[in-house]
Formats: structure tokens, C-alpha cells, sequence
């Protein structure tokens, strides 16, 4: 703009020395025109911008990979003479992924595409809207609205999951005692049972940790923890890693196994927690973690949740990071933990047994 300035003032020079060695209708012609016409320019401008205002409007959900449209919309009084430009920026608030591109406004609306190759909440606004005149000689800014919010669910992809784990349906392990024992049977205490389970009599009898033997078995209990701290600005296999926490997650319900989803929410600085269920409550979480923020440098997950755990540990753990150097050796001293991390070269991610888990996840 600074640029344009100058080059007008020369103009003016050139057209006043011109108008002063000949002066005719011609070159006052010129030097009125050359000052009425920015001036007029100018003061549209202002007058739009004193009056207009930007919106914008994304579809509130798409599919990774999928396009959808955004609408940018100018409102109020826009006057002639003068343009309209506005710089909109994309942010993917899990993977801290960032895009941004500038837009004239021909119209009151201009359609722009929307897409995101990864998962996520992606947030649309305008940064910055100015009314310009049309020489480049002035600049005022538009009243802008607040972002436009769209969530970007994962293809979800199928799991099979260990018929063999800590916790299972299956009664491996147990203690049996006779039908002349007053007390029932037991079994060993297993990570993951419950403390009002432990046979507190027959633990004292036998010098063991039992826990009573019931005629249905508890369900498996399982954890699945969202590592949102990441080493950097931006990381998009966060967003792999949000994709396989809700695919194990759907896999888990088709065996009706209930279970626990933990992620550390980097907007509202604590850890989240949600249990699920059922059909609702998976797709209520999966809202919940598209939304959630990363955290550079941010506190570990397995630290947070091992240190507001009350209760036992559950007995399989599922630890998602898009980062190696995790700390998900720390919960293995009583649960079998599976960590799960992005394979770089195959856009894919795989599963690392950690601590008394042999057979894990298979991603």
C-alpha cells in the first residue's frame, strides 16, 4: 500500500507540473480526476466498512477425505467503488495443522472448497477483512464473525482383538474349593478386579489375593488413553492415533465389552474421561475427541491418569501416541498395556506389547 501511495503522489507531481506549464481544459481535467476519483474511492470504502460485515458458514460434519463447502457471505450495505478482501484460515485444533488463503469478494457470497485429509475439529474464520478503494490508497477493516466449527470423523477401520487377555471371560487362573467350604469358590486376584470383589476370608486363610468366583464372570476392563501431548506445533498422526482409539473402540462394542476412553483436553487444561457403552455414547466420545486440542509439550497421559486413578488400575490398558518417547512403561506394573503408535512410512500404526501383555491388539 505504501507502494501505491507513493506512486499517486508522483502521479499528482507529474500531472501538477504538466497542468503548470500548459494549462488547459485538458490537463485540469486530469488533475481534478486524478483527486476526485480516489477520494470518492476512498470514502466508499469507508462507508462499507462502517456498514458490512463478513460471515462465514461450514458444514458442521464430513468424513476425512470428504469436500464440503464454505460460504463466505458479506452483509449489510456495500457501496460501489471500492473492494472487499478477506484472508480465511483452517485450523485442525488435534493435529495443530494450519492453512490459510485470501479471497476477494466479487458478491455478497463466495463459495470456497473444505477438506481435510485427517480427523479433527477443523475451526474456519476470518482473520483479517478490509474495504479498499480501488487504487490501493486505503484499507479499513469489516466487522468479522466467529468461527465456523466442523468435525471431521475418521474412516473407522476393523479390529481384531486377542481372544487371550487379562481380565477375559474365561476363568483361567482359578482357585476351586469343595462343596463342604462354607465360603464358595475363588481365584486368584487378577489386575483389574474390583476391591469389593477380593475374598477378604479365604485370602487370610490361604496367605493369597483372592477375589470371589462368580457364575457370570465381570466383563473384561479396558482403558483406551489418547496421547494428546505432542513434541511439536504440529503433528498430524495425532490424528491417526484418534482414528485407531476409535476404531478399537467400535470393536470392543460389537463383543459388548463396556470400557473407558481418557484424553487430556488441551483447552480446558484437564483430563477428560468417558465411558462407553453403547452406539450413543461411542458416537458422543468420538465428538468429544475430535474436539479435543494437542498440547506441545504438554503433560504425559499415562502420568495423569495413573495419578487420578482411585480404584485399581484396569487390566488392559490401550495407550495411543503419535509420539515413541511415551511413558507407557509406567502402567505396566499392574495391567497389560498395548501401546499403539503411527508407522511413518505406511500411514498406518501399529501395536507394541508392553509389560505381561503377549497378545495384543492387532491393527
Amino acid at each position: 500500500m505504501a507502494k501505491r501511495r507513493a506512486g499517486w503522489l508522483i502521479w499528482l507531481l507529474a500531472v501538477g507540473c504538466l497542468y503548470f506549464f500548459e494549462n488547459n481544459a485538458g490537463t485540469r481535467a486530469v488533475l481534478t480526476a486524478s483527486l476526485v476519483v480516489p477520494a470518492i474511492s476512498i470514502l466508499c470504502a469507508l462507508w462499507t466498512a462502517q456498514r458490512a460485515a463478513i460471515t462465514v458458514e461450514a458444514p458442521a460434519r464430513l468424513e476425512a477425505g470428504e469436500t464440503g463447502r464454505l460460504h463466505v457471505r458479506m452483509r449489510g450495505d456495500v457501496a460501489w467503488f471500492c473492494a472487499v478482501t478477506a484472508r480465511l484460515e483452517a485450523a485442525n485444533a488435534l493435529t495443530g495443522e494450519k492453512s490459510s488463503r485470501e479471497i476477494r469478494m466479487d458478491g455478497t457470497e463466495v463459495s470456497e472448497p473444505l477438506e481435510s485429509a485427517e480427523c479433527g475439529c477443523l475451526c474456519s474464520r476470518v482473520v483479517s477483512a478490509e474495504a479498499r478503494d480501488w487504487f490501493g490508497l486505503a484499507a479499513f477493516p469489516l466487522r468479522r464473525a466467529a468461527e465456523a466449527e466442523t468435525l471431521v470423523f475418521p474412516r473407522l477401520f476393523s479390529v481384531a482383538l486377542s481372544p487371550r487377555d487379562p481380565g477375559a471371560l474365561e476363568s483361567t487362573g482359578q482357585t476351586r474349593f469343595g462343596p463342604g467350604e462354607p465360603d464358595g469358590g475363588a481365584r486368584e486376584f487378577r489386575p483389574g478386579d474390583a476391591l469389593r470383589g477380593i475374598h477378604w476370608k479365604l485370602s487370610r486363610k490361604t496367605g493369597r489375593l483372592l477375589s470371589r468366583e462368580t457364575s457370570r464372570p465381570e466383563a473384561a476392563k479396558w482403558a483406551l488413553l489418547l496421547e494428546t501431548s505432542i513434541p511439536g506445533e504440529i503433528c498430524p498422526a495425532l490424528a491417526r492415533e484418534a482414528e485407531a482409539l476409535l476404531s478399537v473402540s467400535r470393536a470392543l462394542l460389537s463383543e459388548e465389552t463396556e470400557h473407558m476412553v481418557f484424553w487430556f483436553d488441551g483447552k480446558e487444561r484437564r483430563l477428560r474421561r468417558a465411558s462407553v457403552a453403547s452406539g450413543a455414547d461411542h458416537e458422543a466420545v468420538a465428538e468429544e475427541l475430535l474436539r479435543a486440542s494437542a498440547v506441545p509439550g504438554g503433560e504425559r497421559i499415562a502420568a495423569l491418569f495413573a495419578g487420578e486413578s482411585s480404584e485399581a488400575l484396569p487390566g488392559r490398558i490401550v495407550l495411543f501416541s503419535a509420539r515413541a518417547d511415551t511413558d507407557a512403561v509406567s502402567l505396566a506394573g499392574c495391567s497389560a498395556v498395548t501401546l499403539v503408535l503411527p508407522e511413518w512410512e505406511t500411514a498406518a500404526v501399529r501395536a507394541v506389547s508392553i509389560g505381561e501383555l503377549r497378545e495384543g491388539v492387532e491393527l
